[in-house]
């Protein structure tokens, strides 16, 4: 579930690292001369994410050595006969309010930059719209009990050690990754070796097993940076060349970038998931089968994106 909820959090180019990436590789596009398209993102990026979750299912119980056959036998009729399978008003109030919230970004995105007050609505972002929804369940009462308890939420449900831990390794990540350190100059000039007078659909493998690699160990954010800087011109140049649709590459970049979960400064979910009661008891366990994870996101996410730059 992490690996599918990081790789499809990368889908939509009009939010959090996904569109830092794709301003970054858009302001180089139009130089080039190149069109910016985010249909043509959002369509390789929705396909590679399908194609990613139904290979791993498939190779999941192989590898992992899980039993699927109790789930498999599962009456659904007698375990849906056991409970409601309808939501009360509660529920229905804050799913409504879930999609609300989360629609902000879509709107933004097809919203004229002259329509009235477009300027006030494009300045509240995501993060704050989300804090403005939480605000208005908290207000609604059903059955004389509230929505959503904000100061019980904050107490007992978020796990400050953790938002610490996250912004700790975070902070670290994107201070090794400066260009001041002189590690991103050193990268620099390993990568364009390695990337020079490739093949294409070779250049977008291992771009993406090095993004994989590195996101492992840096802040994923400062590795998609990073990377984003130093491969942008390679990905130009063989749209020029070749005709390919750099729009459908760049999701490569955002969303293995995105698949961090090896160590605490990987990624902001690292330290929830490595935090968990599970993995403190067997720590070995990520490192045993996290790489079978990270191939799979590899090869899908590599072999999809080369498909969709050729065909979009």
């Amino acid at each position: 579930s992490v690996a599918l909820a990081s790789v499809g959090s990368a889908v939509f180019p009009f939010k959090g690292m996904s569109l830092m990436i794709f301003n970054m590789f858009a302001e180089g596009l139009r130089g080039a001369g190149l069109e910016t398209n985010q249909v043509s993102y959002m369509i390789g990026a929705f396909f590679a994410s399908i194609v990613f979750a139904v290979v791993l299912g498939l190779v999941i119980s192989f590898f992992f050595g899980i039993d699927f056959t109790p789930l498999k036998n599962a009456d659904i009729a007698e375990i849906c006969s056991k409970g409601g399978t309808k939501m009360n008003n509660m529920q229905v109030a804050t799913m409504t309010a879930f999609v609300i919230g989360f629609m902000y970004s879509v709107v933004m995105l097809f919203l004229p930059k002259d329509f009235p007050g477009y300027g006030t609505i494009n300045g509240i972002g995501q993060g704050f719209w989300f804090m403005i929804v939480l605000v208005v369940l908290s207000l609604m009462k059903f059955d004389g009990k509230r929505a959503v308890n904000i100061e019980r939420c904050f107490s007992d449900a978020v796990n400050w050690g953790i938002v610490l831990a996250v912004c700790a390794f975070t902070s670290i990540g994107m201070m090794i990754s400066s260009p001041d350190v002189g590690i991103q100059g050193w990268l620099g000039g390993i990568l364009g070796k390695v990337f020079s007078d490739m093949p294409f659909p070779v250049f977008v493998m291992v771009l993406t097993l090095v993004t994989i690699i590195m996101t492992n160990f840096f802040s994923n954010t400062a590795t998609a940076g990073i990377i984003g800087t130093l491969v942008g011109p390679f990905i130009m140049q063989y749209a020029l060349d070749l005709g390919i649709n750099p729009n459908a590459i760049i999701p490569a970049v955002v969303m293995t970038a995105s698949l961090a979960f090896l160590t605490m400064g990987a990624g902001g979910s690292s330290p929830i998931y490595l935090g968990l009661d599970c993995m403190k008891e067997d720590p070995k366990w990520v490192w045993k089968y996290g790489p079978v994870v990270m191939i799979v996101e590899v090869v899908t996410v590599g072999l999809t994106l080369t498909l969709f730059s050729y065909i979009l």
